[in-house]
Order: structure tokens, then sequence, then C-alpha cells
């Protein structure tokens, strides 16, 4: 009995403490339920967010050197369906290179806007759906809940994008809007179906992964009185809206 209760206690300590930013960036890959547990007890972001700053210009830049500013560009103004549908292509490729002059700068550091607009945002949107499911989850425990996780999605996929990137013998030819082909969109030609396409490209296996781990997090800010299942309503209907109006837009203005 006496070695249960040290056992007991011993482990409830373990728990109490929160875990230093090394581990939790290492662990949310493989243990993200102890990493969560300790964002729970002393959340935290503003360091994780600079890091993710950090990994994600340079993986920018190494993907624009790579693949070339005004490529990046053409293929940018090609997903726009009312840039597109209005332009010839000689028209696009003349504004690309335009835009490449100047532009390029706005390339290498397009992360930041992820991580310290989109990220915060959405962590302020979660906080309101858990509102109005009845949830008293403090805001700063979801804008670090997203750090954490965005850290996990970003060096997964970077790291996926960073062999595709060097691993084709032309650059030029990488679609950047689905480079890391882990979804359903690969099985429908972007030109013949893009409806099909938009939607498919959206059922990302990575996607399906970060959402699984958010719902996770929400689960444990509740003491579990939320299910994993009731948890993923939280980010699944964010992230269903935008698929939504992804999808209609693409139908909107497909030729």
């Amino acid at each position: 009995m006496e070695t249960q209760a040290a056992t007991e206690t011993a482990v409830s300590a373990a728990i109490a403490q929160p875990m230093s930013l090394p581990a939790r960036l290492a662990g949310i890959f493989y243990n993200p339920s102890a990493v969560l547990d300790s964002v729970n007890i002393r959340p935290a972001w503003v360091v994780v967010l600079i890091l993710l700053s950090i990994l994600g210009v340079v993986v920018q830049y190494t993907v624009v050197h790579r693949i070339g500013a005004e490529t990046i560009m053409l293929q940018g103004m090609k997903m726009n369906p009312m840039i597109a549908g209005q332009k010839t292509d000689a028209e696009l490729q003349e504004m690309a290179a335009e835009r490449a002059k100047g532009g390029a700068v706005m390339l290498y550091v397009s992360p930041l806007f992820v991580y310290w607009i989109f990220i915060p945002l959405l962590a302020g949107l979660l906080y309101l759906l858990a509102v109005m499911f009845g949830g008293e989850i403090p805001y700063k425990k979801f804008l670090s809940l997203l750090s954490h996780t965005y850290w996990m999605y970003a060096v997964a996929t970077s790291v996926v994008l960073l062999a595709v990137v060097f691993l084709t013998s032309d650059p030029a030819t990488i679609d950047l809007q689905n480079a890391v082909q882990a979804n359903v969109g690969v099985a429908f030609d972007k030109t013949d179906h893009p409806v099909l396409h938009s939607l498919g490209s959206s059922l990302d296996l990575f996607t399906f992964w970060h959402l699984a781990i958010i719902a996770l997090g929400i689960s444990i800010f509740t003491s579990r009185r939320w299910s994993w299942g009731k948890s993923l309503l939280l980010p699944g209907t964010l992230w269903a809206l935008y698929v939504a109006v992804k999808v209609i837009l693409v139908f909107a203005f497909a030729k």
C-alpha cells in the first residue's frame, strides 16, 4: 500500500510540473497528451510563435530561392479565379514578372502573417465557439494550444515540402498549393475538375492530424468533461466553414 501511495504521489507531482519548452516542442510529436497537460497548467505561446516565425521565414526563403519569385507569383495569380479569368497567359506572365521585382520580400515574410495574425484570430474564434458550447476555457490556453500544434504541423509539412523542392528535377513545375500531396485532391485534375480538386485538397492527412490534436487539447482543458468527439466540433466547424467557402468560390468562378 505504501509503495502504491508513493507511486501515485510521484505521478501526481510529475503531472503538476509543467514541461520545459524544449520538452514540449519535441513531445508534441510523440506524446501530445503530456504536452497539452503541461499547456493546461502553464500556457505559453510567445517563444513558440517566435520559433515558428524563424522556421517559416527560413523555409519560405529556401522555397522562393529554389523555385523563383516570378514562378510563385504566377502560380498564385492562376489560382485566383478573379484574376485568372480576366487575363490571358501572356498578361499573367507580365504581371508576375512585375510583381516579383518588388514583391519577393513579401513572399519571404508571409509566414509572419499566419503566425502573428491568423493564429490569434483562430484562437479567438475557438474561444467564442467554446463559450457557445458552455465551455470555460481562457483565450490564452487556446493561443498556447494553437502555437504548439502549429509548430507540430509546420515542422512536419516543412520537412516534406523541402524534400519535394530539392528532389524535383525542375522545381518550377511544383504546384506550391499542393506540394505536400497527402490529400485526395491529387486524384482530380485541377483544370478539368476544379471543384473536386479544391474539395479533395482539403481532405488532407496532415490537416486531420492537426485537427485531432487540437481536439485532444480542448478535451484536456475541460478536464475531460468534454469527450474528444465533442471537442472536435470546435476546430471541425471552423475547418468545414473554410472548406465550404473555398469550394463555393472555386465553383462560382470556374469556367
